[in-house]
């Protein structure tokens, strides 16, 4: 900053003050009716300027928002775009809602539209509606014709429907901006009712009735257009468009009229006042003595009172620029003080609009950040849940929840088709939810939450713990028939428990998911709810004992024992047909474990599904067409009987491949403890046939067999390394020293020491 606005101020007025006292002191009576005129003229014409800065202040903001709205991406796309009202109504309706903030933020915008050319429609912050309806319709096609990309145009009469009117001045600018091709038209109309007031509220007493014209000559704004016509046509306007400022005297309509104008370098806009040459002049004599007396009076007192007035109003401005230029340094190009603040306060609000922008931009994110984290049981204060879920506006009350979880069976072709693929048919599954759950008394529907759609619905205030479930199945069923109905897919639904308090809605979640695996197991289109899992000691132990029976099944048909793992099969089937403590999903796990075990079986031995039980053969489709449980006794007799058919001829064909890999197995880790049923488990085989068929191929025990690769081993490093007895014995699986002494003594009839003795001797005398 250069200078002070103290000092500047002190100036400028002492300089004023003693140019008026230089010139009111010499001036001579024949010349004061010119030095009124000037006078009054200067002061028409400060008063004028402030007019002037006043207007053009509005008409730069008009002409920066239409310019951020043409640049604006999503402005261009509006008008650039043909609109498909179901699927861009979101789009359109933040357009409307932008436009709506812009003109609430600002007090002399009227309106704001967009017109494209593409839709012929055009988008105000009310709404949309056709050009051929739009009140300026005739002015937009104008504008479209010329080449130029933006231009005012004369005021117009809005007119409301009760009759009221209001003058607007348009301002429209070409989207794309400066583009040949006008795509859109974006017209951003001022209120000039409002202007001008403003313009007579500050201005009224210095400079009567105040006019703007444009550069043509046309009224745009005063308080009676029609008068001033009648007034202005005498008037000679040929100079006043020869100058930039002036002044002149007419007869208008039979009265002797002061006229005082100025031109704006910005747009070529006249700004006209009239005042009665009477009441100008009308003091002038009387004027003149009064000044000379106490114009010198006048000076010494102004001086003293600028001074001390000057000081005391500054001073909390110095503090105020001091306590600022602390945290921000004032650039060079600052004036003065006061054009440092104004420049403080616009940082600041650029800074501000620019925060909220971004804020807008992120709420979606928020908001879902903030549920997420409700079904993941991450927010458990329910005093921050109610204050988050208002913060967020999410339209979940923080009481009486469930918990929906949705499994959507999805064609393979959704991929490949653009007229079903996932994102469309996962957004219309969002859309059907959201719409169910506001009919059934509000929730919020959140997409994909670990590859789950969730509903998280809220209960009227009568629901009680009895009657949720009942009607959180309704809605279930709802959900389900309208999607299949406006998609055609198959839909499982989980349903978690209802819980008084929001809080605990990562537990409902979590019983929805429970549900839905319950579904599963079964056809797509199922609806669980977590209290038909739930069960007393005796379902779930009778469960465990059956489950249990089937793993035994298995392991007896692996062994090669059929007549074992049909019994186990039918006593299964016998408890399940007696047994009324168990439900029927646990009844349906049972068996689908049986047929998932028989198919797992064919797999773990290299074999093929439809080699096994037939080229046309489906274990889950002809097993699911069985429809009691004497069929589904026969059906498993005859794949038990196929499978164990599938196993012996393995078996049959690999035995010496078999104990091939199973001697290696031992040579491998003959250092481990090694048992016969150790071995036979990873080759999914019971004991006792494995030790029969392992003596058959080998004709040796198994343990025989195990001895002699220990034996072998310690004997190579008796006599090939410098190991203790009992580094060897733990080296080569028998673990201690004597276990080794003892297999030696039996086998060689040494110890350990004297076959290294011996070795040792032989080597030195062959050597």
């Amino acid at each position: 900053m250069k200078r002070n606005v103290f000092v500047r101020l002190l100036l400028h007025l002492t300089l004023a003050m003693v140019l008026v006292t230089i010139v009111s002191g010499t001036v001579v009576y024949g010349y004061m009716n010119r030095m009124l005129k000037r006078e009054v003229y200067a002061s028409n014409v400060e008063v004028l300027g402030q007019t002037r800065k006043i207007v053009e202040n509005a008409l730069a903001e008009v002409q920066q928002t239409a310019s951020s709205l043409a640049l604006n991406k999503d402005v261009q796309r509006a008008a650039s775009l043909d609109w498909d009202m179901n699927e861009e109504y979101r789009f359109l309706e933040a357009i409307n809602g932008m436009f709506r903030d812009r003109v609430s933020s600002s007090r002399t915008i009227h309106s704001i539209y967009l017109y494209s050319v593409r839709n012929g429609k055009i988008i105000s912050d009310s709404g949309i509606a056709e050009l051929s309806g739009f009140w300026h319709a005739g002015a937009v096609e104008t504008f479209r014709k010329e080449t130029k990309s933006s231009s005012w145009y004369d005021t117009n009469p809005v007119t409301y429907a009760e009759g009221t009117q209001e003058n607007v001045l348009s301002y429209m600018m070409s989207v794309p901006l400066n583009s040949l091709s006008k795509t859109g038209v974006l017209v951003v109309n001022l209120k000039e009712d409002l202007l001008y007031n403003a313009v007579v509220n500050t201005n009224n007493r210095k400079l009567g009735n105040v006019a703007i014209l444009n550069a043509d000559g046309n009224v745009l704004s005063y308080k009676d257009k029609r008068l001033l016509f009648t007034r202005f046509e005498a008037a000679d306007a040929e100079q006043m468009k020869e100058g930039q400022t002036g002044y002149f005297i007419r007869d208008l309509n039979g009265t002797e009229t002061f006229v005082s104008y100025i031109t704006s370098d910005m747009n070529g806009w006249q700004y006209v006042t009239f005042n009665p040459a009477a009441e100008v002049f009308k003091q002038s004599r009387a004027v003149l003595g009064v000044t000379l007396t106490v114009s010198g009076l006048c000076f010494a007192i102004g001086l003293a009172l600028m001074i001390v007035v000057s000081g005391r109003y500054y001073s909390p401005i110095k503090r105020m620029v001091q306590a600022i230029a602390l945290r921000a340094e004032p650039p060079a190009s600052y004036k003065d003080e006061f054009s440092f603040i104004r420049g403080s306060f616009d940082r600041l609000w650029n800074l501000n609009e620019q925060f909220r922008e971004k804020l807008r931009e992120n709420e979606i994110v928020m908001r879902e950040h903030v549920l997420l984290h409700l079904l993941l049981g991450k927010q458990t204060a329910y005093e921050d849940v109610a204050r988050e879920l208002d913060e967020h506006r999410i339209p979940l009350k923080p009481e009486r929840v469930a918990v929906l979880a949705l499994q959507t069976q999805f064609p393979e072709e959704a991929d490949e088709a653009p007229e079903l693929n996932r994102k469309l048919l996962r957004y219309r599954i969002v859309r059907i939810c959201e719409d169910i759950a506001m009919e059934a008394g509000g929730g919020v529907v959140m997409s994909q939450v670990q590859q789950h759609d969730v509903v998280v619905l809220n209960f009227p205030p009568d629901t009680t713990r009895e009657t949720a479930p009942v009607r959180a199945k309704t809605i279930a069923r709802s959900v389900q028939s309208a999607i299949f109905e406006q998609t055609g897919l198959k839909t499982s639904i989980g349903i978690g428990g209802y819980y008084e308090k929001a809080t605990d809605v990562a537990l409902s979640y979590r019983e929805a998911i429970d549900a839905l695996l319950l579904e599963r197991m079964s056809e797509a289109g199922g609806i669980a709810a977590f209290q038909d899992l739930l069960a007393g000691q005796a379902d779930r132990g009778s469960f465990i004992a059956c489950r249990g029976q089937a793993d035994k099944l298995i392991v007896e048909l692996k062994s090669g024992n059929l007549e074992a793992a049909l019994q186990i099969k039918n006593e299964i089937v016998e408890r399940l047909r007696t047994d009324d403590s168990l439900g029927y999903h646990y009844k349906q796990m049972i068996l689908n474990h049986i047929v998932n075990g028989l198919i797992t079986v064919v797999f773990e031995l290299n074999g093929n599904v439809e080699d096994v039980f037939g080229a046309d053969s489906n274990m889950v489709y002809d097993y699911g067409k069985q429809t009691s449980l004497t069929q589904i006794g026969a059906w498993f007799d005859r794949m038990i009987e196929k499978t164990h058919a599938f196993i012996q001829r393995k078996r049959d064909h690999k035995t010496a491949d078999f104990m091939d890999k199973v001697t290696a197995y031992i040579r491998r880790h003959s250092r481990e403890p090694l048992s016969v049923q150790s071995v036979a488990e990873t080759v999914f085989m019971s004991g006792n046939y494995f030790s029969k068929l392992f003596k058959e191929a080998t004709g040796k025990t198994f343990v025989e067999y195990v001895t002699e690769v220990r034996l072998g081993d310690a004997c190579a490093q008796l006599t090939g390394t410098d190991k203790t007895i009992a580094d060897i014995a733990e080296a080569s699986g028998f673990g201690t020293k004597l276990n080794l002494i003892r297999a030696f003594r039996k086998h060689y009839g040494v110890t350990p020491t004297e076959y290294r003795k011996n070795g040792i001797a032989s080597r030195l005398e062959n050597g």
